[in-house]
């Protein structure tokens, strides 16, 4: 339902991930570079991001790419350049 965590979870994951975290929640993961698409709750994302830094003790750098602009996957144009 709305207000559950449920993108909240995705970030913490995608992040820890790309912090090369060993694990998430005690489940084996791998390093990779992340394009988090944040669809929703575009306003309060910068804030979010650094606050997951801070209690994390961790700094993303290049290795994860935040898109905040508006997305339509049925326009080839719009997949064209999240892909790039």
């Amino acid at each position: 339902p709305p207000g559950s965590g449920k993108s909240f979870l995705a970030m913490d994951l995608a992040f820890n991930m790309a912090s090369r975290q060993a694990s998430w929640f005690g489940i084996p993961i791998k390093f990779a570079g992340v394009t988090y698409v944040a669809l929703e709750g575009q306003s309060g994302l910068k804030r979010r991001i650094l606050a997951w830094q801070k209690h994390n003790r961790v700094e993303l750098s290049e290795t994860v790419q935040v898109w905040g602009d508006e997305l339509r996957l049925d326009d080839p144009s719009d997949l064209e350049t999240l892909a790039e």
